[in-house]
């Protein structure tokens, strides 16, 4: 972003340049329920390069990230990893993250109702789409920003992934 111009000038412009700062990533709104702990990997991430998913019938159970840190991978899990787990990968640094879809619905869990994220896809700036993860039921949600790659997520977990929201920041 560009916060200011400097240069020299007589009766011509001689020189001008410009003081540039970096954009600050953005944090989306959680999608879903106000059940289980509430977690949080930040945005200080270059990029993502693998999510793995773990899901039962009803919902969503975990969801885990491999991120890249200054030439390194860091590892994020959250949630109960009991169910069938599924990867996507992304092709870092050639590729980025640039939206979840996914549903969030009640379920009886496993003796009340919640609400939990029931299915979840990925979409990368290759136009790459994942398989549906979990069952398409409930309201759907797209966290997607324009021009911007996902960086970070964030969310909420107990027996599922009750809600999960990301951070962004300009390709």
């Amino acid at each position: 972003m560009i916060t200011g111009f400097h240069g020299s000038a007589g009766k011509a412009l001689n020189s001008i340049g410009a003081y540039l700062t970096k954009v600050p990533p953005t944090k989306s709104e959680l999608v879903g329920g106000w059940g289980g702990e509430y977690w949080d990997d930040g945005p200080n991430y270059d990029g993502v390069r693998k999510v793995y998913v773990t899901y039962i019938n009803t919902c969503i159970r975990s969801i885990n990230i491999d991120y890249e840190k200054d030439g390194q991978v860091v590892t994020s899990s959250h949630g109960n990893k009991e169910g069938e787990t599924q990867e996507f990968a992304v092709d870092y640094p050639n590729e980025s993250l640039i939206s979840v879809e996914g549903t969030y619905d009640s379920i009886l869990f496993p003796d009340h109702y919640v609400l939990v994220i029931t299915s979840l896809s990925f979409k990368t700036s290759k136009g790459r789409i994942s398989p549906t993860y979990g069952v398409v039921s409930g309201t759907k949600f797209v966290l997607e920003s324009q021009g911007n790659a996902i960086v970070g997520f964030h969310g909420r977990n107990g027996g599922a992934l009750d809600a999960l929201g990301v951070y962004f920041s300009p390709m």
